[in-house]
């Protein structure tokens, strides 16, 4: 007995595009801990904190903090529960107006350092 099969093959290809778009949306900063203008003792400890959000990912938070005679520290801030970002700050022994700025930055290196 002898078999014979003929078989056609066909083959098809689609090409799919994908458009990848970068992330140009800055980090959202809200509820300022302190709120302005608060009064405290000299080398007394308060919290410096705030509620960051971004559509994509938050991926650092921080304060910058200007002594009166213009000296500035950045004080890391750790995420505490939901989108609160916060530390315990001691303040250092001068008198006078201390400015607090906070810095958000997401995972694609946008910056809102206007808070």
């Amino acid at each position: 007995m002898q078999y014979n099969e003929t078989q056609n093959y066909t083959s098809s290809s689609e090409t799919h595009y994908i458009i990848v778009l970068a992330d140009s949306v800055n980090p959202n900063v809200t509820n300022l801990i302190p709120v302005a203008t608060p009064t405290y003792e000299a080398g007394s400890s308060f919290e410096l904190g705030a509620n960051v959000t971004d559509d994509i990912a938050v991926s650092s938070v921080s304060a910058n903090v200007t002594y009166p005679n213009g000296t500035i520290e950045n004080v890391g801030l750790s995420l505490s529960t939901g989108d609160k970002y916060n530390t315990s700050y001691a303040s250092p022994y001068l008198v006078g107006t201390f400015t607090v700025t906070f810095i958000a930055t997401d995972a694609a290196s946008n910056v809102n350092a206007t808070e």
